[in-house]
């Protein structure tokens, strides 16, 4: 367990290097930002959560699109960061919160969490994935992008961390939309029903 990478240890990375993931400059993350985007643009963009913003690396786009946006960080170097990016942002508010926990809004049209669920626990995928099927509105969309690859520090497998997700909240369709994908990574749209159903276990690695 003590190899898993911890809010500890995005703490420190980020303390370490001013962007340890190179989210901003990388052409890969670009294109990666670049689908993120373009999933987000085909729902409705009244209220928007992102989880797991990290130093912002994405909402600076999503500010320019949404009419109101919720970033959700756990660190405290990345709330800084990502608040000093959407300085000129009104509509947009950065939350310290560690996940799963309270959510700023009681409803969100639009949902998106890029690069953070394989770090949670089973038990706490379950517990966020509840939480988001409580603050979608019907038809609402749930936007995800994630590696494949199972990495050292994350505590699952990216392989089925989306399938995971959402059968654990119960109430998406069961056909996403594949927006892109790449060897490395996929982005897909997931669109919340009308009526949520009973949800399924987890796949455990």
């Amino acid at each position: 367990m003590s190899g898993y990478l911890d809010i500890d240890g995005f703490e420190a990375r980020y303390r370490k290097a001013a962007d340890p993931w190179d989210v901003l400059n990388s052409p890969d993350e670009h294109q990666k930002r670049d689908a993120i985007i373009e999933a987000t643009r085909c729902g409705d963009l009244t209220h928007v959560l992102e989880l797991g913003c990290g130093i912002g690396g994405h909402s600076v786009a999503l500010a320019k699109i949404s009419t109101r946006l919720d970033c959700i960080e756990a660190t405290s170097t990345g709330v800084e960061r990502t608040r000093a990016f959407l300085r000129d942002c009104r509509h947009t508010r950065v939350h310290q919160i560690i996940l799963p926990g309270p959510l700023p809004r009681s409803s969100y049209s639009t949902v998106v969490i890029s690069e953070l669920l394989y770090y949670l626990s089973v038990s706490d995928i379950v517990r966020l994935a509840a939480d988001i099927r409580h603050v979608l509105i019907p038809g609402g969309q749930l936007v995800l992008a994630h590696h494949y690859a199972h990495f050292d520090d994350a505590q699952q497998s990216g392989a089925t961390i989306h399938r995971d997700f959402a059968q654990a909240g119960g109430c998406f369709h069961s056909h996403p939309k594949l927006v892109a994908r790449t060897e490395h990574w996929r982005v897909e749209r997931f669109t919340r029903r009308r009526r949520p159903r009973l949800s399924l276990k987890l796949s455990r690695t």
